[in-house]
Formats: C-alpha cells, sequence, structure tokens
C-alpha cells in the first residue's frame, strides 16, 4: 500500500461533465475548451464522457485538435480527462487521456473491453495510474467499470482517484439504467477509492446520463439524466485512507 505523500494535495476539486457530443469533432472541441474555460475556477480537474472529442467518428487525425486542449488546459489552469477513438498504425482504439494544467499529457489510457457495439475497435492493454499533486490517479473506460479485475489493479497500484468517463446504452436489448445507477457506488466501496462517472447526455436518451461522484462510503453528488449537467465535489484524501483502515477490502 502506498503511503500518502505530503507534497500532494489533501483536497481536490474534481467535476464531470455531462455533455452532448456528435460526429463532429471539431464541435465537440468546442463543447469542451467551452466548459474548461467556464469550470476553471470550482474544479482542478474536469472529466468529459467517453469519445468526447471525437465522437463515432473512428479515423480522423485529431492531433490539432488534441493540441489545443493542450493549449486551453495551460491557458485554464485546468488539468482535463477526455476521450476520442484512435488509430495506431492499422489499429483503432477507445481511448482517454489526462493533461495536466502544464498543458503534458500525463496519461493516456485504451479501453480494454469495447462493447459489442463497437465494430473494429481493437481491444487495449491494461491501464496504469499516475502519481501526481492531485493524488493518485487511474482511468477505466465505460464498460471497463463492470469488470472488478481492471479496478483491483489499478488500486494495487495505489489508485486514489478514479475516473470513468462512459457512453452508456439504455433501451436497446434490455434497459441497463439500474445497473449503471449503482454501480459507480457499489466499485468505489469494494474499492475504496474515489470514482467519478461521467456519463454523455443525449436528447433521445440513448445513453443512461447519470453521472456521478461517489466516495467509499457515499454518493457525493449526482447529475439529473435528462439534460446536460456539470457536478462538481470536493474530496479529502485524508478521509479516503481513514476509511480504508476501517473498510478492509482486501
Amino acid at each position: 500500500m502506498i503511503v500518502l505523500e505530503l507534497e500532494q494535495q489533501r483536497f481536490i476539486r474534481v467535476g464531470a461533465a455531462q455533455v452532448e457530443q456528435v460526429d463532429d469533432p471539431e464541435k465537440n472541441l468546442g463543447t469542451i475548451v467551452g466548459m474548461m474555460k467556464i469550470w476553471t475556477p470550482y474544479a482542478d480537474i474536469l472529466c468529459f464522457p467517453e469519445i468526447s472529442l471525437s465522437g463515432q467518428a473512428k479515423d480522423r487525425d485529431l492531433t490539432d485538435l488534441h493540441e489545443e486542449i493542450k493549449r486551453q488546459a495551460r491557458n485554464t489552469n485546468l488539468w482535463v480527462v477526455y476521450g476520442a477513438y484512435t488509430r495506431r498504425g492499422d489499429q483503432i482504439f477507445n481511448e482517454a487521456y489526462i493533461v495536466d494544467n502544464k498543458g503534458s499529457l500525463r496519461l493516456t489510457c485504451q479501453k480494454q473491453n469495447p462493447w459489442r457495439d463497437e465494430k473494429g475497435v481493437t481491444a487495449g492493454s491494461e491501464s496504469s495510474v499516475i502519481h501526481t499533486e492531485l493524488g493518485n490517479l487511474g482511468v477505466v473506460i465505460c464498460w471497463d467499470l463492470a469488470r472488478p479485475e481492471n479496478l483491483r489493479r489499478l488500486v494495487a497500484q495505489g489508485a486514489e482517484i478514479v475516473f470513468c468517463p462512459s457512453y452508456w446504452y439504455v433501451g436497446r436489448e434490455f434497459d441497463a439504467t439500474d445497473v449503471i445507477d449503482k454501480l459507480p457506488s457499489a466499485t468505489a466501496f469494494q474499492n475504496q477509492v474515489y470514482l467519478v462517472y461521467c456519463d454523455a447526455y443525449t436528447q433521445n436518451g440513448e445513453t443512461a446520463g447519470l453521472s456521478k461522484i461517489c466516495s467509499p462510503t457515499y454518493v457525493l453528488v449526482a447529475a439529473r439524466p435528462d439534460r446536460e449537467e456539470t457536478i462538481t465535489a470536493r474530496l479529502d484524501r485524508e478521509k479516503l485512507w481513514q476509511s480504508r483502515k476501517i473498510f478492509d477490502c482486501w
């Protein structure tokens, strides 16, 4: 178990931007940048949904758009978590990124368990944890949250805050709304982590839109499912370690 490092912040302000995305990366970039400018006074790190930059566009060169997000992270002094479909060689991955407030890419995470509708998307490699001044941060993407071993690996590496960008479908083969309503809080308790779950909003109700920020013992704040909404919470890393002493979930 990794001990609390004194140079790291005790309190971290996190946000989840439950926003709509389209299959136009330039328009999605405008949404991301606009939200970063609005929410920089209220958050240290802001999370966007799964494939929030690319939308369903799987074969676009997004290099310039990634660079603009880095530039805006520097300008706003804000960390950001966002995602995109990305071609690497002859393969396409569903990826999420953590960019720090200096505009540096700190983590690239690939979805390990693509949903059955993600045709042509390659399963990625195991994710890792980055140790930062905001604490020890990890990422899983949407359906990866349903696989217990994914979170256990991150916790074994010292994860304290895990972000889960998501595009959680409902109303196709079955209504999974109740599943995703309960899964983030259950996962946070079982792994004794803060979990920032950020779902996409869709006007046609294709996604659940049940973004929430969970401590190990309760839901700190939750978004409503029928609208675009940004939620924020202040996380206390010392309380997390106190909870881990009480609830030995390993």
